[in-house]
């Protein structure tokens, strides 16, 4: 019965316009808040805490706004989830409580660039239909505090657990002009040998969409009562890459992504609150295809993995 329900979440979310009753709309998001602007080799490894970012930049078309943005909603977003493996229900962007569907940035129809797709929900319990989005939580970045909380991840079958702190490092900075912060430059860097980490843990590693849950609140935003507002900013590198040269990446190199979430005039009553950081894992390794080339989609070998509770 309830992957029947599940499927028919799908159904809908995939043929008419989504519509948020039980959320309050406080105004119109803007893709362009949201920009990737580069993509580094990355040769950093964490067990001895050397290197990082290396080389040019790769990417040829920057900086890329965000494929995808949905909000502003009023209140506060919720980062918590059971197992964290992108199951249905499972965490805010899986549609847990109903307040997102869960499909909203993977309707699996074309969209976007010629060739690009949105990729396709999974079956990560084996059951019934594959109406899993996929979603996993990553990290959370505390404003007032500045602090970053990693996912702890853990396999299907609870046998092998991994931190992402272990396979991955994220940084973050503020900017505070004004008092308040209107501005996080991030970057996101891959360890050197995260392909063969994750799959000792699970025999998936890539990820096709990365996305940020922006929350506002009074102040600097820290335990605020009095909730400004949040929005979600998706990149989808099956859109992005198709946009960039054939051959330019593959599925077993580490790479350092970089880009900012920017708050303008009239988007949000204040600054940012903390920045919740999401990738969905797709089922297997994504491909696009193109005209005339065939062009794989970015990976970092990084998440089919399943996380065990996110900890604030």
């Amino acid at each position: 019965m309830f992957n029947k329900i599940k499927l028919i979440i799908l159904s809908l979310a995939c043929i008419s316009q989504l519509t948020y009753a039980d959320l309050i709309v406080t105004g119109d998001c803007d893709v362009s808040n949201a920009t990737l602007t580069s993509i580094h080799l990355s040769d950093l490894d964490i067990d001895n805490n050397s290197g990082g970012q290396v080389g040019n930049n790769l990417l040829q078309n920057t900086p890329y706004n965000a494929s995808e943005c949905i909000g502003i909603f009023a209140g506060n977003d919720s980062d918590q989830t059971a197992n964290n493996i992108g199951e249905f229900g499972d965490g805010l962007l899986n549609g847990e409580d109903s307040i997102l569907t869960g499909y909203e940035f993977i309707d699996g129809m074309v969209g976007g660039l010629a060739g690009g797709y949105d990729g396709e929900p999974l079956n990560i319990d084996g059951l019934g239909a594959a109406t899993d989005p996929g979603w996993i939580n990553l990290a959370k970045f505390d404003v007032d505090d500045n602090e970053i909380t990693y996912s702890n991840v853990t396999s299907f079958d609870q046998t092998k657990t991994l931190n992402i702190s272990d396979v991955l490092k994220l940084t973050f900075s503020c900017d505070n002009s004004g008092g308040e912060c209107s501005a996080i430059n991030w970057t996101l860097t891959t360890d050197i040998d995260i392909a063969e980490t994750v799959r000792e843990v699970i025999d998936r590693a890539t990820f096709d969409h990365l996305a940020f849950v922006a929350k506002a609140g009074s102040g600097k935003g820290k335990g605020n009562q009095d909730d400004k507002g949040w929005a979600i900013y998706d990149f989808n590198f099956y859109e992005i890459f198709n946009n960039e040269a054939p051959g330019l990446f593959d599925f077993e190199t580490a790479y350092s992504l970089s880009g900012a979430i920017n708050i303008k005039p009239g988007d949000f009553s204040a600054g940012l609150s903390h920045l919740t950081v999401w990738a969905r894992d797709p089922l297997g390794t994504p491909t696009i295809v193109s005209e005339p080339t065939t062009l794989a989609i970015f990976a970092f070998g990084i998440i089919g993995l399943g996380v065990r509770r996110f900890k604030k």
